[in-house]
């Protein structure tokens, strides 16, 4: 079974707990999500499945799956349906793909809501529970060693346990959260 499958069966990304830590923390960000956006942080790591990796070319990709399946929604419209219906379902495929900050910045765009409130939620894991699934699949090994991140930063990597990788990276998540707070409340709030 491949990493990715793994993650959305029992890893971090795992189909029923990730999304209910992502819900959270946008509820705290943005308030209740609309039906759309609901379905979006459902779904927005589905793109995982089968992939190999989970920060290789695969899997940064994993995004553009539940874009895929939004846009395609928007596309099957009736005629008789608005187009500001379409528009919503092409907004919450944008929000998926844009979840992730190297399609956000492949594609020359600001990071979506659904990135912060996934980084958020991934951070309000207990510590615990994440090195638990994250050692469980394999993927502990993969963002440890991965070194584009932020994370790795000054930090002689190679002597972190699990534990000090996900502690640091929970400091971190804070961090961009708040950065994005002052953001907001520089440039007015963020349209839904």
């Amino acid at each position: 079974m491949r990493i990715g499958t793994k993650s959305l069966l029992f890893g971090a990304h795992q189909f029923l707990i990730h999304p209910l830590f992502v819900l959270a923390a946008w509820v705290k960000l943005y308030g209740w999500p609309e039906w759309r956006m609901l379905l979006a942080i459902v779904i927005h790591d589905w793109g995982y499945w089968g992939s190999p990796n989970m920060d290789g070319e695969e899997g940064e990709n994993h995004p553009l799956w539940a874009e895929d399946v939004f846009y395609t929604i928007a596309q099957s419209r009736p005629r008789w349906w608005s187009s500001k219906w379409s528009q919503k379902w092409m907004a919450a495929g944008q929000e998926c793909a844009f979840h992730s900050r190297f399609i956000a910045k492949r594609w020359h765009g600001e990071p979506s809501r659904l990135c912060w409130a996934d980084k958020l939620g991934t951070a309000y894991y207990p510590a615990w529970l994440w090195v638990f699934l994250t050692s469980l699949t394999g993927e502990v090994k993969e963002y440890m060693d991965q070194r584009k991140y932020e994370i790795h930063l000054g930090i002689n990597a190679p002597t972190d346990t699990p534990w000090q990788f996900f502690r640091r990276y929970k400091a971190l998540a804070r961090t961009w959260i708040r950065e994005q707070a002052a953001k907001r409340a520089e440039s007015g709030p963020i349209p839904a």
